[in-house]
């Protein structure tokens, strides 16, 4: 581990920021392709990442609201499906719409990380096609199209499958992105310059690499979280605007309101009846998760603290040690260690979320890049050798700062409408406060990713250094295709994939409001049909 590392000295290099792929030389246009190639796959990325966890979410949240509906048989849970199952159709396709090019990206643009990693990262991103993906694809197909074919309970059934379809393929690809943060089953061949699993043993080290379960269980509970931010937003706009058109059409109706009249408030009554249920369903679903997300962010805090100390380090500010427990900085603003400067802390802080100790030791960045210096200057270690191993100090910062603030104000929104619908009570007004709600938890999870992923720089797969050394490593700009990637190649598809992406979103986020501005769809006679399921 790096503690190991620290009985060997070596002098500092101040004032460094570089992260990776300085030494990459721009094309004839001035264009840096490692730059680009970095953003075309943050922009791609930060898309995908917006999709996928509404997805796992939503399709967890209609399993349990079909099966509480074939349990209990209030209508509610019913229509909830009906009315979130065409968003889940569609927020699904443009995720594996968004993940496609993410594949394309590791050949095209990242070659070489795809040739040293390839033995490896192949292994979960195939189970992960053939186990989860088309599993998961198959059996939405079911539950589309088989709804009145199928018995209720084989019916119910398809659609836990997807759930646990959707969560395993989370499980599979988050194990490709954890092996990237903590290699673990392989060995490295000097000759081919590529790594290779350690047979079944290493394929076991991989599925047991503690760093992609305390991983796959904080993306799955912020997941839940994002797509019950979703349910819960929608239904409390619909719940206040139901109890509004209710109240109006009762106001307006003559002594003898007409058939028509009545009807049209009797249904704007039951769509309130309908909708503050899903809103305390949704609101007590955020609690829930984010105290679990809370205990699990912890647990990579601990993780941080031995396997990758420069992120934990870099992304606190912490440039120097000192006596007694690490302090936690409220703000910081600067580039790097020779010119942060921090204000406001919580003494302690930083060493009880690493270590759980408020007096725990926690490695600074001097201390960290003393130790990496010295390493990777060794003979035979040249590889790893770059001008600083800290990551961009601002941007580790203020992701995680960010993600916290966030996470906390969701589940405080999330209390105060559970006070708001106490004692069967629907609020007159502030329906907007639901839209306020919808894009915090995945603000949350992008900054969550940014902090994750940019933190880890300048490393693309980041060395493990259990028992006290190690091979299995590679620098960002390492992985980098060197040959027919030019700047502008890269430009142009940087636009193009941006702006695909902008169609995308347009289109999802059309559907998704032709949704939600229909309301509750309307009861059938013919239940017998796959249309119940669809946008009409």
């Amino acid at each position: 581990m790096v503690f190991d590392l620290l009985a060997q000295g070596v002098t500092i290099p101040q004032g460094l920021l570089q992260s990776a792929g300085d030494g990459i030389a721009p094309d004839k246009g001035g264009l840096d392709p490692l730059t680009l190639a970095r953003w075309q796959f943050t922009i791609t990325t930060i898309y995908h990442y917006v999709i996928v966890p509404i997805s796992i979410g939503l399709s967890l949240f209609l399993a349990i609201a079909q099966t509480m509906w074939l349990r209990t048989k209030q209508r509610y849970w019913w229509s909830a499906v009906r009315f979130f199952g065409p968003i889940f159709f569609v927020t699904f396709a443009v995720g594996v719409a968004t993940g496609l090019v993410q594949e394309f990206q590791f050949g095209m643009n990242w070659s070489e990380y795809s040739r040293f990693v390839g033995d490896v990262f192949g292994t979960p991103l195939a189970l992960e096609s053939f186990f989860a993906f088309f599993a998961e694809s198959v059996l939405l197909g079911l539950w589309i199209f088989g709804y009145g074919a199928l018995s209720p309970r084989l019916h119910t059934a398809t659609i836990w499958g997807v759930t646990i379809a959707a969560h395993l393929s989370a499980c599979f690809i988050i194990g490709a992105n954890s092996w990237m943060q903590h290699p673990v089953g392989a060995v490295f061949d000097a000759t081919t310059g590529r790594v290779a699993l350690h047979g079944w043993a290493g394929f076991f080290a991989i599925i047991t690499n503690w760093t992609l379960w305390t991983a796959i269980l904080h993306v799955c509970v912020s997941s839940w979280i994002v797509a019950a931010a979703l349910i819960g937003g929608i239904s409390w706009w619909w719940m206040i605007k139901a109890r509004r058109l209710s109240n109006a059409r009762a106001t307006h109706a003559t002594a003898h309101p007409s058939p028509e009249q009545d009807a049209r408030t009797q249904a704007a009554a039951s769509a309130s009846k309908t909708w503050r249920p899903l809103v305390r369903f949704a609101s007590w679903a955020i609690i829930a998760s984010s105290v679990l997300t809370l205990l699990t962010g912890h647990l990579q805090g601990i993780q941080m603290a031995t396997e990758q100390p420069m992120k934990l380090a870099a992304g606190e500010a912490y440039c120097k040690p000192v006596e007694g427990g690490a302090p936690l900085a409220l703000f910081a603003f600067g580039s790097d260690c020779s010119n942060i400067k921090t204000y406001g802390s919580i003494p302690g802080g930083l060493s009880f979320l690493a270590t759980g100790s408020f007096d725990g030791k926690v490695l600074a960045v001097s201390e960290v890049e003393k130790s990496y210096q010295d390493y990777f200057s060794k003979a035979g270690a040249e590889r790893g050798r770059t001008e600083s191993y800290h990551p961009p100090f601002m941007l580790t910062f203020w992701s995680f700062r960010i993600m916290v603030l966030l996470q906390l104000l969701v589940p405080a929104l999330a209390v105060g409408a559970l006070i708001a619908t106490r004692g069967g009570r629907v609020p007159k007004r502030g329906r907007w406060w639901g839209l306020v709600l919808l894009p915090l938890p995945s603000l949350a999870a992008v900054a969550g990713w940014v902090y994750t992923e940019v933190g880890r720089q300048p490393w693309i797969v980041h060395p493990n250094f259990e028992g006290g050394k190690t091979d299995l490593y590679l620098l960002t700009n390492q992985g980098l295709s060197q040959v027919g990637v030019s700047g502008t190649q890269l430009l142009v598809s940087l636009i193009l994939s941006t702006l695909l992406y902008l169609v995308l979103a347009l289109v999802w986020g059309a559907l998704v409001a032709k949704k939600v501005r229909a309301g509750l769809p309307k009861p059938r006679k013919c239940q017998g049909q796959a249309r119940e399921l669809s946008f009409e």
